[in-house]
Formats: structure tokens, sequence, C-alpha cells
């Protein structure tokens, strides 16, 4: 009885939170469910809700393994709450019963890595090297991304390599770190813009500043200080 009682009151929280879940029908599995055939019905679900199959790694199901008892068929009932798109870790709910009596539940926390399309490196850079918007391009890839490729390269303007990059190499953000596009004694060039007008000059930066940060600037000839942003390419925009 209290079994049966545990079984309503979780559909009706399955209910109450069907925007949130997703949520596989109880399939009939035989008189014996078995690791593997566990293994691919998980594998399916998440396949069916976006994620690759071949991105899909599962921990060692054997807890899970239950026979029936009295010969009646197991059905295999499977949630999560994670909302797609599915990458990093996915914990799926796993519950098995037999004549509506739950023999066995838990959680199973599957990995998906990331997986599409990915920004990849142009051109061989040293490290240290500033990167610009030509270095990244992006390329359909079919099987899995690392956990941390990149998916925004404009993000990344003006930033600088880690390490040693080869053409074609996978951007992660490991690979990435923020530098100062113009530092503080740097000259820079600035530009002054309003509709139709535009002005140029020289100056000497007060502080450093990294690509968006507005800064402060010395004109060299006529030793007025402005407030500009640093753009990518180490312009400094003092556009009003």
């Amino acid at each position: 009885m209290r079994a049966s009682l545990h079984g309503a009151r979780a559909a009706l929280a399955v209910g109450a939170m069907a925007g949130l879940l997703l949520a596989a029908a109880p399939a009939l599995a035989g008189e014996r469910v078995a690791a593997p055939e566990l293994a691919a019905r998980i594998v399916d679900f998440l396949g069916e809700r976006g994620a690759a199959r071949d991105a899909i790694a599962l921990p060692p199901l054997s807890d899970f393994e239950v026979e029936s008892s009295s010969g009646a068929p197991l059905a295999v009932e499977l949630r999560s709450a994670a909302r797609a798109p599915l990458a990093g870790q996915v914990p799926v709910t796993v519950s098995i019963r037999e004549n509506g009596v739950e023999r066995k539940h838990g959680v199973v926390t599957a990995r998906v890595a990331r997986h599409g399309h990915a920004w990849v490196a142009t051109r061989r850079l040293v490290r240290g090297a500033t990167l610009q918007a030509a270095d990244f391009r992006r390329v359909d890839v079919s099987g899995a991304l690392p956990a941390d490729a990149i998916g925004d390269p404009g993000a990344f303007e003006g930033w600088r390599a880690t390490r040693g990059v080869r053409p074609g190499s996978v951007w992660r953000a490991s690979m990435l770190e923020r530098a100062p596009r113009v530092r503080r004694g740097d000259r820079v060039r600035v530009v002054v813009e309003s509709g139709a007008l535009r002005v140029e000059m020289n100056a000497t930066a007060r502080e450093d500043g990294y690509a968006g940060d507005r800064i402060r600037v010395l004109n060299s000839r006529s030793h007025r200080e402005l407030v500009g942003r640093v753009r990518a390419d180490g312009v400094v925009d003092v556009s009003p």
C-alpha cells in the first residue's frame, strides 16, 4: 500500500513539473533488466532529446540489474530535469517496477560532450600572441567536443594564447587568457566620430585597458585628457 501511495505521489509530482521534466513512458523490459540493455535505453532517451549518441558516457550500471520475482514483466521509467541543449553532467532518474512495486530506484549521471560545430585556429600562433577575428574559423564536427570548447569567438578578440597553437586546433577556454590591449604609457591612436566627421590623433595611455574598457588618454599635442573605449584592434574610441 505504501509503495502504491509513493508511486501515486511521484506521478503527481511529475505531472506538476511537466514543464521542467523530460519523461519517458514506462516500457516493458521483459523479466530481467541487464546493464547493457539499460545503458542502451538511457542513450536512446538522451538521444531523443538532442544529445549525440556517440558523445554520451555512462557509469557502470550493475547496481540496477534486477530479475522479476513473480515472472511478471518489469517496467523501466527514465526521467530527467535537464534542459536542452544537453551537455556536461546530466542526471537521469531510473525507476524499475514489478507489478507496480518499485524494485530499483536511483540516479545515473551521464556525461554528455558538446557536439555540433567548433571554432578552430586558422594559423600557427606562439604563446602570448594576441588574437584577432581572423584567427577563428567555424567548422562542423561529427564527434564529441571538449567540454570547454568556446562558443563565441567574438568575446575573445584581443585576448592572447596561453600556449603555442597549431592551425586547425579547436579553440578551448583553457588556451586563452585575457590580456591588456593597451598598457599605461603606450602611444595609442585615438578616434573621434560624430556623424560624417572623423578625427584621428595620437595620445598616450594613462592606464592599462582591456578590449571594451574605458580608459584615460592624454592628447599628445593639446595635452588634454580624454576618456575612450579600447577597441579590439587597440584604437581608443572617444566618440560621444
